[in-house]
């Protein structure tokens, strides 16, 4: 039986999008949302520390990991 990924990745490099894929299998993801609720009970209502700049570092950092790897598995 194919991963999650690989369904994902091999169907996105012949054009079929996710939700196509979904068909398979793998459309009933819902239930992890269950996951959220011990970050969701350590809210206290207060506002959090600003980072701003761990963010931008960050967006930046993650959108040059991807790059490189779009590069690296998917260049034909």
């Amino acid at each position: 039986m194919a991963t999650w990924s690989h369904l994902f990745f091999c169907s996105w490099r012949q054009g079929v999008t996710f939700w196509q894929s979904a068909q398979h299998g793998f459309s009933d993801i819902q239930w992890m949302m269950i996951f959220v609720l011990p970050l969701l009970a350590l809210y206290n209502g207060k506002q959090g520390r600003k980072n701003k700049w761990f963010f931008y570092i960050f967006y930046l950092s993650y959108l040059a990991v991807l790059y490189i790897i779009s590069t690296v598995f998917f260049n034909k």
